[in-house]
């Protein structure tokens, strides 16, 4: 199953790669950021609106700034 999967998925793709911001190692770093801007630029496209963006960013402000440990 994980070899059919590694074959499989769209590990290429942009949206993916970015979605390793969630990670709450890169949450603080500038890669985290930028990749959240980028996510938000990609679902612009879909939504046709800015109010799904405004909405995440705001949220990725909350969770970047949070102190919980990471183990």
């Amino acid at each position: 199953m994980a070899i059919y999967t590694k074959d499989h998925l769209p590990v290429n793709s942009v949206v993916l790669q970015d979605l390793q911001c969630l990670h709450p190692v890169v949450r603080k770093a500038e890669a985290g950021r930028a990749a959240i801007g980028r996510l938000c630029q990609h679902m612009r496209k879909v939504t046709k609106t800015d109010q799904l963006c405004d909405t995440v960013c705001s949220e990725w402000l909350l969770y970047a700034s949070d102190n919980c440990r990471v183990s």
